[in-house]
């Protein structure tokens, strides 16, 4: 009986959720993290518009966020990457770029297979939209990292994308998932607010993947 208590504890202890902090994450316009924009250098404020679009790893990501999607079309799910900060931010960049061209999107996308001897970046979305969209909180769990957001309204006429690259280190060989979960929307003063409508069109989407050697 001893030691069914001493075995119970350990595994209550061995699965607790772990949180991972906001100021650990790398983001676009999203409060309390990190500003993506640190990765990369800083060019000049005399460089012309076409060349900030041509040197900026974030700017062509944005460019693929800020495209209206068709109707009927969802934003897609969120995905990992091997490695972290710039690595992470470069590799991010090959898979937005390979879902926003048919004819080169891959039957396996990278990511859906991963190491379980290589740290790993989780990255989430959103499309261009008339409210903003926050991360709250993220948390890890043996294999499962529970991602959970908000929209905000607001009064302004901006119309917004983000993404964020969250470091979720090395996962056990198995499956690795990954649960994105909305909390209600609220206004900038915190007051509940009427749900978008199907939030599936601009914010990416829970999903799995492999972890083999």
């Amino acid at each position: 009986m001893f030691r069914l208590m001493i075995l119970a504890v350990f595994l209550t202890a061995t699965c607790q959720a772990e949180e991972i902090p906001l100021g650990d994450i790398w983001a676009y316009d999203m409060p309390d993290t990190k500003d993506v924009r640190e990765l990369e250098p800083k060019l000049p404020v005399d460089t012309p518009r076409d060349d900030i679009f041509k040197l900026s790893t974030i700017q062509k990501i944005r460019e693929f966020l800020c495209t209206r999607l068709p109707e009927g079309r969802k934003a897609g799910t969120a995905f990992v990457v091997e490695g972290v900060d710039k690595d992470a931010l470069q590799k991010a960049h090959e898979v937005f770029v390979m879902r926003a061209s048919k004819e080169r999107r891959p039957k396996r996308e990278p990511g859906v297979i991963v190491s379980p001897e290589t740290d790993l970046s989780l990255v989430f979305f959103s499309h261009y939209t008339g409210r903003y969209v926050r991360i709250e909180s993220v948390e890890r769990e043996g294999n499962q990292v529970t991602i959970k957001y908000r929209f905000v309204a607001h009064n302004t006429a901006d119309a917004t994308d983000h993404f964020a690259i969250i470091p979720i280190g090395q996962f056990e060989e198995g499956v690795g998932r990954v649960k994105v979960e909305q909390l209600p929307p609220i206004d900038r003063e915190g007051k509940p607010v009427e749900p978008v409508v199907d939030p599936l069109r601009i914010v990416s989407d829970s999903f799995s993947f492999g972890v083999e050697k």
